[in-house]
């Protein structure tokens, strides 16, 4: 398999694999430690870094690495599809600003995942046509998490790139990445790993050996439309292990495939991808992206006695009540997968929490 190949009709050349950058925006690691991350990926071959303004502190940190080196990366970031033109304009200029750079590569309108944000996409290119002119933004594309809608606005003709969740145990996006393929169009694949919940080791839900990562990169990069991905990496330690998997991918064929594919049929489409756009919107601050996939994993992973006592035990450092949920639906509004978010937070208390003799609970 190539190490890279064009960002479709861009005639950018990038990576196989680039760093998505939403773990480097978190706060379990401190702004140096996120740029020095991130400074050992590029210096690594991963020259595709993609990002967004609410990604906690990712922007910030992306330009503190970036600096001296801004031209050997392709540089990818988003602005919301929900926004009127002038809001999100504003948007653009608050990324230029975090990332300290006068262009972006590609330009993403974030998450096109409804009729409306569809019908907005020519406003929105208008913004990004004048941007382009004033030599801030160079392409442009759309992030999605809704294959029909994806679908709808690539066949607009006004846009480059698309971003997609895709994954063996997420095959619904197949018929984007065709239509991609056909017209030409760049393709960037988000959540390779499902969020890491394909996997059952109670650490981050990582793969337990390097053969089982690298059949699922392969599986993600195994298209015409020759997509490159981008996992959220979040600690040297796994850095370390996509670069050691990097090398070995490979092209998998059909049987290959549908293999993977039936292996994770019982999990559904409606697993948590843990993105984390719950719970930065969560009035009480419930680490849903940290409890929802512990439960999947209890219940669809591995499901001994044995492993779900160190799920619980996980689940106990996290120290929350359900009572602190104010049952704002905040949640749901920003899941961009459609989970009943608030059903499956009471569920997963209920499977995860210690039973306390003379309760129900």
């Amino acid at each position: 398999m190539r190490s890279t190949s064009r960002l479709g009709r861009t005639g950018i050349e990038v990576p196989t694999c680039g760093f998505g950058g939403i773990p480097i925006g978190r706060d379990h690691i401190d702004d140096e430690q996120a740029a020095d991350i991130l400074r050992r990926a590029i210096d690594s071959g991963l020259l595709l870094i993609d990002t967004f303004c609410n990604y906690g502190r990712s922007e910030i940190r992306i330009g503190m690495a970036l600096k001296g080196r801004r031209e050997q990366v392709t540089l990818v970031t988003k602005a919301r599809s929900a926004y009127e033109p002038d809001a999100f304009e504003e948007m653009v200029e608050l990324s230029l600003k975090n990332l300290d750079v006068e262009c972006i590569d590609v330009l993403l309108l974030k998450n096109v995942d409804n009729d409306a944000c569809v019908e907005r996409v020519e406003r929105l290119v208008g913004v990004v046509d004048k941007m382009r002119e004033q030599g801030k933004i160079r392409f442009t594309g759309l992030s999605a998490h809704s294959p029909q809608h994806a679908k709808a606005a690539l066949e607009t003709g006004l846009l480059d790139v698309a971003e997609v969740p895709y994954n063996y145990a997420n095959r619904g996006f197949e018929s984007v990445l065709d239509l991609a393929a056909e017209r030409e169009l760049g393709v960037l694949t988000m959540k390779p790993l499902g969020g890491g919940r394909l996997f059952g080791e109670a650490e981050k839900g990582s793969p337990a050996t390097l053969d089982t990562l690298v059949d699922a990169l392969s599986f993600a990069r195994s298209h015409p439309a020759q997509p490159v991905l981008i996992p959220g990496i979040g600690t040297h330690a796994e850095l370390d292990r996509y670069l050691e998997a990097i090398p070995k991918l490979r092209e998998l064929n059909a049987e290959e495939k549908e293999a993977l594919a039936q292996s994770a049929l019982e999990l559904g489409e409606h697993f948590c991808r843990g993105c984390g756009y719950c719970a930065a919107v969560c009035p009480a601050e419930l680490p849903i992206d940290k409890i929802l996939p512990l439960a999947d994993r209890a219940q669809h992973v591995r499901t001994d006695n044995t492993y779900k006592a160190l799920l619980k035990k996980e689940f106990a450092t996290l120290d929350v009540d359900l009572e602190s949920c104010q049952q704002c639906r905040k949640c749901v509004d920003e899941c961009p997968f459609d989970l009943a978010v608030p059903e499956r937070l009471q569920e997963a208390f209920e499977l995860l929490r210690p039973k306390q003799r003379g309760t129900a609970k």
